[in-house]
């Protein structure tokens, strides 16, 4: 990751990493047994990360990982 007026700007690389992180988190096979509303929980905190991961005020996440939002 490069360094860019003291903030962190995502590679591709990096960007990668996020949809792939969202890609594990989202997708039905979850292998823990979570009921409904700790699921949808669990999948904030991911997509927290993930904008987070993202620098996401200075950059939109890539499209693969939209479709995890919508």
């Amino acid at each position: 990751m490069r360094v860019l007026k003291g903030e962190m700007m995502p590679t591709k690389a990096h960007k990668k990493q996020v949809v792939e992180i969202l890609d594990k988190y989202f997708s039905p096979e979850i292998p823990i047994p979570l009921d409904p509303k700790r699921l949808q929980r669990f999948r904030a905190l991911c997509l927290e990360e993930a904008k987070r991961l993202m620098g996401f005020l200075a950059q939109p996440l890539p499209k693969k990982a939209r479709r995890h939002i919508e």
